[in-house]
Formats: C-alpha cells, sequence, structure tokens
C-alpha cells in the first residue's frame, strides 16, 4: 500500500485512549514491509503536535522515520485548511509537497437509488 501527498487532520487529546494513527495488532516498531508512506502532511488541530509525534504507531515519529516511513512528510505543520476544506494557494501541502487538491464536492456516499 502507498499512502502517499495525503492531509491528515486529527482533533486528538493526549487522554484520549487511542493515539491519532493506529495500525491495530501492532505493538513496537511496525514492520510493514508492503508499505510506503511519504510526503504526508499530519496535523493535530486540538493539541501540542508533539503529542502526536510522540505516539506514533506506539513509536516515536523518529523511529517511524528511521524505518525509512514519512521521511520526508510534515508532522505539524498546519495546512491552512479553509472551512469549506479547501487550501490556500500558500499551503504547506501545496508548496512543500506537491498536493494536488481535487473535487471533494463528489466525495462521500452516494444517493440511495429509487425505487
Amino acid at each position: 500500500m502507498t499512502f502517499e501527498r495525503n492531509v491528515v487532520v486529527v482533533h486528538w487529546e493526549p487522554t484520549d485512549t487511542q493515539p491519532p494513527v493506529a495500525i491495530h495488532g501492532n505493538t513496537g516498531m511496525p514492520q510493514l514491509p508492503h508499505f510506503h508512506f511519504q510526503d504526508n502532511l499530519y496535523y493535530n488541530y486540538n493539541t501540542s503536535n508533539a503529542d502526536l509525534g510522540s505516539t506514533w504507531l506506539g513509536i516515536s515519529y523518529t523511529q517511524w522515520q528511521a524505518a525509512g516511513q514519512d521521511t520526508q512528510s510534515l508532522l505539524g505543520v498546519d495546512p491552512l485548511l479553509t472551512p469549506d476544506w479547501t487550501l490556500p494557494t500558500n499551503s504547506p501541502a501545496l508548496t512543500r509537497l506537491g498536493f494536488r487538491p481535487f473535487n471533494h464536492s463528489a466525495v462521500g456516499p452516494a444517493a440511495a437509488p429509487s425505487s
């Protein structure tokens, strides 16, 4: 699985029981030979982003990067999302990571077919 050029925004508190990012079943250093995480932006609007990095899959974000994951990603950098979930032209997701915006109005559950 490749997870590249994504904007991941959470509203997580350090008192929450689950970390904001988790791959269930992992303990310690994740063994993810078929996974590739790169050029992503991770941001927590509710608390210190240092807390976000300290709980990364049960290991430090530094250890995660040492395993070759998210080495070019941004942690704790505000993507500057607008209330309608768009990114301004000066967003670091666009200027530093090459994120390509898409028409999100068509995303979500489809209307139920009429009978």
